[in-house]
């Protein structure tokens, strides 16, 4: 099989032999152990093409036995030309080209892409460290770039956060507009979900899930078991990254789970699409701390052998049929509540009707008594013809004694068509928006002071009439 980027090293000795090759996000660097030469500069310039323009690289021939060394940072044919005519001469002079070849490629992103040598030695820099490191290098990788383009791919294969493929003709690449949910998922996570990390955990599942997975090779397990992470993440109770990297998760079911993860690679993936599946139920719609209380409680009987990441078919089965009781039961309940909170508003409302009654009755009393005397003081002003050693009985004491007890009344009833009002409108709003509890009724104490008031006030009249009916007979006996 030919080695990424093999030819250019075969184009000065065909006979070489890889020594090491490795490749980060910065740079990709592959060293050979060669002994022939090709006498052919041509084919040299030509696959230095297949280093991409944005990108550097250095090229260098260390012979064996000599801190000599001779190197190429340039595409220009003039400088190829040099190179090539050292290695030329060394060979000559020597007879072979026994030594060390190294090439190193500075990589630069641009345009949120980035150019990947060789998926396999990528792949390896990826997997390298604790859980947490991974993330962390995910989370600097796609701060970088989104398109990922290599040599080696045919076809495009992208999640939300990465998209990996061939490299293309045009600078139309790829765009990686984030997921209207992924903030909403990660919200719902932190309200039902306590992680505590030191690094940044802002992934969801969906991130490293590929609509074309790259076949057989370590970046499709790389990205399932991130993907897993993220799962586990969503639903365990209490997650927990330490300063080693290593992951711990806590589930509280039925029984409580726990389970840490301190090597990437020793994550299993085989119930990866039940996680998925969960995942997707329990963040797409309803009340989240209640689906992920039902799925921790279920997870924990379908582990195997209290393995978290070994489940038994049917997990997700058995979550929408729990949770499809689970709502019967809450409709009961709710059905109950509301019919108690209807009655207390009816009684409410009663209670609110009767006392409006015996404002109305008492006010139409009030304003009987009142007429009665106004009648009574004009008749006996009438009949009775005031003298000058006697004045007429309705003087201005008894006018102003008339408007301050017609005052108060109106006073009274004012107020008491505001508080009733104010009640009635708190009725309303409590029926409109099924809010529990007994309204108050303030008009309780206006009913109260209004019957004070008008026992005082009759008991005035009264005696006032009684007193005008009195003199009104002694003037008639006279």
């Amino acid at each position: 099989m030919m080695i990424p980027l093999g030819r250019i090293i075969y184009c000065i000795s065909p006979g070489a032999t890889l020594k090491s090759a490795t490749e980060s996000t910065e740079d990709y660097t592959t060293a050979y152990n060669c002994s022939a030469f090709n006498t052919n500069s041509e084919a040299l310039a030509e696959v230095f093409e297949e280093i991409n323009s944005r990108d550097s690289f250095t090229l260098a021939f260390t012979p064996l036995s000599s801190e000599t060394s001779f190197s190429l940072s340039s595409r220009d044919p003039v400088k190829i030309e040099e190179f090539y005519q050292n290695l030329k001469n060394w060979n000559d002079a020597f007879g072979s080209l026994s030594g060390s070849l190294k090439l190193r490629i500075g990589k630069v992103a641009q345009r949120k892409t980035l150019s990947i040598y060789s998926l396999s030695a990528f792949a390896d820099y990826l997997c390298k460290g604790s859980p947490a490191e991974v993330m962390g290098k995910v989370f600097n990788l796609a701060k970088t770039a989104y398109y990922l383009e290599s040599s080696e791919l045919n076809q495009l294969t992208k999640s939300s956060l990465l998209c990996f493929g061939p490299k293309l003709a045009t600078d139309n690449y790829p765009t990686n507009p984030e997921p209207s949910y992924k903030s909403k998922h990660i919200e719902l996570r932190s309200k039902a979900c306590s992680v505590y990390a030191n690094i940044n955990t802002n992934f969801i599942p969906s991130d490293f899930v590929f609509d074309k997975s790259i076949l057989g090779h370590p970046l499709s397990e790389t990205f399932d078991r991130l993907s897993l992470i993220c799962c586990l993440m969503a639903i365990s109770d209490i997650t927990k990254i330490d300063t080693s990297g290593e992951i711990a998760y806590t589930v509280k079911g039925y029984t409580t789970e726990k389970l840490s993860v301190t090597n990437l690679s020793d994550v299993d993936t085989s119930s990866i699409q039940q996680y998925l599946a969960v995942y997707q139920w329990a963040y797409t719609e309803g009340n989240i701390i209640d689906k992920l209380g039902i799925c921790r409680n279920l997870l924990t009987i379908h582990a195997t052998d209290g393995q978290l990441l070994k489940l038994k078919e049917g997990w997700l089965e058995s979550i929408t049929s729990n949770h499809s009781i689970y709502l019967k039961d809450n409709l009961k309940q709710y059905i109950d509540l509301k019919n108690k909170l209807s009655e207390q508003i009816q009684k409410g409302s009663e209670k609110a009707s009767d006392i409006a009654k015996n404002i109305t009755n008492y006010l139409r009393t009030s304003v009987f008594s009142l007429t009665s005397f106004l009648f009574s003081a004009f008749l006996v002003r009438t009949l009775a013809k005031p003298t000058a050693a006697e004045p007429s009985i309705i003087t201005p004491s008894v006018y102003w004694l008339f408007l301050l007890i017609a005052g108060i009344s109106l006073a009274i009833l004012a107020y008491a068509l505001a508080e009733t009002n104010a009640e009635k409108f708190d009725i309303s709003k409590a029926i409109r928006h099924s809010n529990p509890g007994t309204p108050t009724f303030s008009a309780k104490k206006i009913l109260v002071l209004f019957l004070t008031m008008t026992k005082i006030l009759t008991g005035i009249l009264t005696t006032l009439n009684a007193q005008e009916k009195s003199q009104s007979y002694c003037g008639y006996a006279f």
